[in-house]
């Protein structure tokens, strides 16, 4: 697949809504960066990054293993909640992910999503085999008050 489809077409991301990731630079292989990715529902566009960098195994989804080994986005801004699509049937495949090391610089929530505006700094690791959470480590930081 080359970049340049990826960078201008909108899919499917499970029931979030559509995804569209723009400027995407890197190699498919292990380091990729995307400008700009949103996700949009049929009510427009409710979560937008920017400057977004990850280094991941991709083979080893061939092996049932989702893993980033360190992701970071300078801002992503969540303006409300979406309205989630219907979900698909499962296919009876599961995936284990790990996220080893994922850095927000600035999460900013507006005022819909929780009930008043805020602005964040957030560190996650996240394991899950099996279907079961076998660790989480996350570290917020709030940013405005």
């Amino acid at each position: 697949m080359s970049l340049w489809i990826v960078s201008s077409t909108a899919c499917t991301f499970g029931a979030l809504g559509r995804i569209k990731v723009d400027d995407v630079t890197g190699s498919w292989l292990g380091n990729l960066r995307a400008g700009t990715i949103t996700i949009a529902d049929d009510d427009g566009v409710w979560l937008e990054a920017h400057d977004v960098a990850l280094d991941w195994s991709p083979q080893e989804v061939l092996f049932g293993t989702v893993r980033l080994h360190a992701a970071s986005a300078n801002s992503i801004a969540i303006a409300r909640q979406p309205t989630l699509l219907d979900a698909k049937p499962p296919t009876g495949r599961s995936f284990d992910i790990a996220l080893d090391q994922i850095h927000i610089e600035r999460l900013t929530l507006a005022e819909p999503v929780v009930g008043a505006a805020a602005e964040f700094t957030a560190d996650l690791s996240l394991d899950i085999r099996d279907q079961g959470l076998q660790g989480l480590d996350l570290t917020v930081r709030r940013l405005d008050s």
